[in-house]
This record gives C-alpha cells, structure tokens and sequence, in this order.
C-alpha cells in the first residue's frame, strides 16, 4: 500500500496522463518513420531512438499505475501530540543552531516538494512518532544524526 496527501495523489494521476500522451506522440511518430518505407525504418536512427524512448516511458508507467492502483489517499490529522503523516515538523541537528521545517508526505511527492518529504525518506522514518522534545538519532545520508524535535504542527 502507498499512503498519499489528496493533492499529491492528483498530481501522480496527472503525470500518468502526461506519460500516456508523450507514448501517443512517440507512437505516431514511429507509425510515420515506418511508413517511408519497409527497407528505411530498420536503418533508421530516428525509429530506433523513438522505440527505445518507448520502452522506457512504458516501463515508467507501468511502475507508475502499480503504484496508483495501490495507493490509499490519507487525510491528514489535526492532532500534534507526535509527528505524524501529514504534520509539519520542526526540527534542529543537535549542536547545531539552524531549524528545518519539513512536512511528512506522501510516498511520491509532487506538491510543495521544497518543504515536503515522503514518508517513507530516512528522514522522515527518523522523525514519525516523536513528540516535541524529543531527540531521534539515526543515519541520514550514511552518516549518524542527531535531531531534536522543536514543534509540531
């Protein structure tokens, strides 16, 4: 199951209409490249790269609708006592004096990717479940953190 914000949710449904319309446009234009002739296309460098870019959009959507034919749209809660899908969090690295402002979000992100991270990132795995005051340690990026949790929102 892949856990998604509504809008997030709308958005990968998006992307695979845009995905679906780009193989369209590679297929039509696969269809007139082999329409030259049946001696041309097979030396074609133009057929060749569109039939590649084909296969590697139709794996794309494959994984794409997989994921959306599994996906659950989760609302958020209105609840901070800890952090959860949907909350923002503010955090800090311990020792150090700069604050982090992130939401928890959706398996894929597309909207707000600046301040969201999925739920499913180290980082956010790190921070689900803490309450403010606490202090999570873990591996971000192969090295071992330390992160105080300041607010949830």
């Amino acid at each position: 199951m892949y856990y998604f914000l509504k809008e997030d949710y709308h958005a990968l449904r998006g992307k695979i209409a845009e995905i679906e319309n780009r193989m369209k446009g590679i297929s039509g234009d696969m269809a007139r490249m082999s329409e030259e002739g049946a001696d041309a296309f097979h030396d074609n460098a133009g057929h060749e790269m569109a039939t590649e870019g084909l296969r590697g959009w139709s794996s794309n959507i494959r994984v794409m609708i997989d994921i959306k034919n599994n996906a659950k749209i989760i609302e958020p809660t209105d609840k901070n006592d800890r952090v959860r899908f949907g909350n923002y969090v503010t955090y800090q690295e311990v020792g150090q004096e700069q604050e982090f402002r992130r939401r928890i979000g959706s398996y894929m992100v597309f909207v707000d990717e600046d301040s969201t991270i999925s739920y499913n990132s180290p980082l956010a795995i790190l921070l689900l479940d803490a309450e403010i005051g606490d202090i999570r340690e873990g591996m971000i990026g192969g090295v071992k953190k330390q992160f105080e949790i300041l607010d949830i929102e």
